[in-house]
């Protein structure tokens, strides 16, 4: 029997380029782990707090009526990539949402690399990944040796300096994530970038697998698909030999594809149905012993979904580390307290499509730092008191208003 603890990876998965960059490398990588060592057993610790983090984002936000799709994976790596920077009570209460609460940090960073090893070293599909931070100029003077270095030693991140003002830099953070997710997630940031904001810390995951047995096109029709839909929808449909069980009023069915690690489990059940990570597991189990000849019929998908990943680990207990003056982030950047060094931001964008031939799926994970303070600055001027101006045409030496302000808002 395959791997069950790599199955639910696959499960939660299926969760252009500026002219001139403006930014500089300083530790140019392609973003991702350059080793191929092999992890045969991934850790049973870090493969069930990834998937309890899946089960946590899934029941908040299945509550709306938007579709959901996530990747708890690129959350786990984006998020900790940045608790490298962390320290104290930040720390712990990003380990404790990660369930990873207790380990020490070089034995959370030995188990996300172990984790990305896993995801990345494939042989019968497509699982890109790549983890970037992006730091502005004037900030980088403060970013700390150590900081960088674990990024580089567990993530492989490639790590660039460069102008946040310059909208060039918008577009080649844009340009690097969407090359990564082959241009199915273009824009991770928007432009402007906020004044205060100092550092980005990105994951993207790109995953492509076909089919072990591909539909054909031929029995592709139309159906209609109830729910909030309540619409006809293109259906995919085939007598396939398929793990299935149907336990508990459970219809459970094990799509597989060419990787032989690899399943897309789908689900059918009662509307509003919960799970628990080791339940997942189990149903996958049931279904693998328990092959049938499967009349299938599924529809086609084709989505795009964005999370507030702010708002979601707020609520999954993850606090402090949004809050300027409270956020300790002392191992990321010298005066981190005193600036009030914090993440402003975490968005998760994902793109899921599932077709005749296979499932194609991306996301891409942000990470916003931002000091509370001004922007770093030479001298200070405040202009507090009455101030002489000059209006000079300093080619000619020629002035053409000269006062002394003493109420500027009479």
């Amino acid at each position: 029997m395959k791997k069950i603890s790599l199955i639910l990876f696959a499960v939660i998965l299926v969760t252009g380029c500026s002219t001139k960059a403006v930014f500089t490398p300083l530790y140019d990588s392609p973003g991702h782990l350059l080793d191929k060592d092999k992890v045969t057993q991934l850790s049973y610790t870090v493969a069930t707090a990834n998937n309890q983090l899946a089960i946590d984002m899934l029941d908040i936000l299945r509550q709306s009526e938007e579709n959901v799709f996530i990747s708890p994976s690129s959350m786990m790596i984006a998020l900790g990539m940045t608790l490298n920077g962390a320290a104290n009570q930040t720390l712990k209460e990003m380990l404790d949402t990660l369930h990873m609460s207790g380990f020490t940090l070089e034995e959370f960073n030995d188990a996300l690399r172990a984790m990305q090893l896993v995801l990345i070293n494939r042989d019968q599909s497509t699982l890109n990944m790549t983890n970037s931070i992006w730091i502005r100029d004037r900030f980088e003077e403060r970013v700390l040796p150590s900081f960088i270095e674990r990024n580089k030693q567990y993530y492989g991140a490639m790590v660039a300096v460069g102008d946040f003002d310059d909208p060039q830099m918008v577009k080649d953070i844009n340009g690097w994530v969407s090359k990564a997710t082959n241009k199915r997630i273009p824009t991770a940031i928007d432009e402007p970038i906020n004044p205060y904001t100092v550092m980005f810390l990105i994951n993207t995951l790109y995953f492509k697998a076909d089919w072990a047995t591909e539909f054909d096109k031929a029995d592709t029709y139309k159906r209609h698909f109830g729910g909030t839909a309540n619409k006809q929808v293109d259906m995919m449909s085939a007598v396939l030999t398929l793990g299935y069980s149907d336990a508990e009023g459970k219809q459970v069915v094990l799509l597989p594809y060419k990787d032989p690690d690899l399943v897309m489990m789908v689900i059918l059940d009662e509307e509003n149905a919960t799970y628990q990570a080791d339940q997942l597991i189990q149903l996958a189990r049931q279904a693998e012993n328990n092959p049938k000849q499967v009349y299938l019929n599924m529809p086609k998908v084709q989505i795009e979904t964005k999370v507030d990943g702010k708002k979601l680990l707020q609520q999954l207990g993850m606090v402090d580390a949004f809050v300027p003056y409270v956020a300790d982030f002392s191992e990321m950047a010298t005066d981190a307290l005193l600036t009030g060094l914090h993440i402003a931001d975490v968005t998760q964008k994902t793109f899921l499509a599932i077709g005749e031939k296979g499932t194609e799926a991306a996301a891409m994970t942000k990470v916003e730092m931002r000091d509370e303070s001004a922007p770093m600055f030479d001298v200070e001027m405040i202009i507090d008191r009455p101030f002489t101006i000059v209006i000079l045409d300093t080619r000619h030496s020629l002035i053409s208003f000269m006062g002394y302000i003493q109420n500027p808002q009479p």
